[in-house]
């Protein structure tokens, strides 16, 4: 089994979803390149992936969260699903309770980019988030920029009790290589045991010989694999799934298992 633990899905009904784009870099996919729910599903099948997350896409809706409940909702043995929420805005907890609450997404998805002149990942005033998640049983997965690792630690040693995923491993810098001193705030991050990461394309697309680096400060048992597609669209689905299989060549077979299936299939646990 297979599980890529980061997709994005868009709509083509444009009637039904209205596009509702932020600006973000690399945004023109959303028109450019864009891939419905079953679009996804023909390349997973195509390609051995058994499941995957569909995190929403916000350079496309924003926080209007509706396709990716309504594509969760339709393929629930397929899909897992993860929401963004507001949370500069005073009706945050609102917003999370409507969408894994009363529409079923399983995962919040607290996005950080590009980091906000004011930060509000560690402001206490969002904690009532983090509680809500906590208590309703919601999946935390984060995506931030370097400078806020920081940050992050501070929110995983708060809430000990809630596994967050690190989206991206938070765009680590790995330019300087082996073994890469310049990521030294990711693996500041490692001694947090409730802290997972996404080794997405970007990552990979570094150096093959960063999945081993990070089992050795991680385990194993902590890392999953995301395509990132079709936000990441140089190359076909297959050859992204290809890319991720020699990436976890040179771990171990109970390594590999863990990274390309069991620890995102363990994490989500919605399907």
């Amino acid at each position: 089994m297979i599980v890529d633990s980061h997709l994005h899905a868009v709509a083509p009904d444009t009637s039904r979803y209205p596009l509702r784009q932020v600006d973000l870099p690399g945004n023109s996919w959303v028109k450019t390149a864009p891939a419905s729910a079953e679009d996804l599903l023909a390349k997973m099948d195509a390609a051995g992936v058994s499941k995957g997350v569909l995190v929403q896409p916000v350079g496309a809706y924003g926080t209007d969260n509706s396709y990716v409940a309504d594509a969760g909702a339709a393929h629930p043995d397929r899909f897992a699903t993860v929401c963004v929420i507001d949370m500069t805005a005073a009706d945050r907890l609102e917003q999370l309770r409507y969408w894994t609450q009363e529409q079923g997404i399983g995962g919040v998805r607290l996005f950080s980019v590009p980091t906000p002149q004011v930060p509000w990942l560690d402001d206490p005033a969002t904690f009532n988030v983090w509680e809500a998640c906590e208590e309703w049983g919601v999946k935390v997965s984060v995506c931030l920029l370097p400078e806020e690792l920081p940050r992050l630690g501070k929110m995983l040693v708060r809430f000990p009790d809630i596994a967050v995923v690190l989206d991206h491993c938070g765009f680590a810098d790995f330019s300087d290589g082996p073994p890469w001193n310049a990521a030294r705030p990711l693996w500041e991050l490692a001694k947090y045991q409730n802290l997972y990461l996404k080794v997405t394309t970007n990552v990979l697309d570094a150096t093959s010989a960063l999945p081993a680096t990070l089992v050795r400060h991680f385990g194993a048992n902590r890392l999953m694999w995301g395509s990132d597609y079709p936000q990441i669209h140089d190359r076909t689905y297959s050859d992204l799934v290809t890319q991720a299989n020699t990436a976890a060549e040179v771990l171990t077979p109970e390594e590999q298992t863990h990274f390309l299936a069991d620890t995102a299939h363990d994490f989500w646990a919605s399907y």
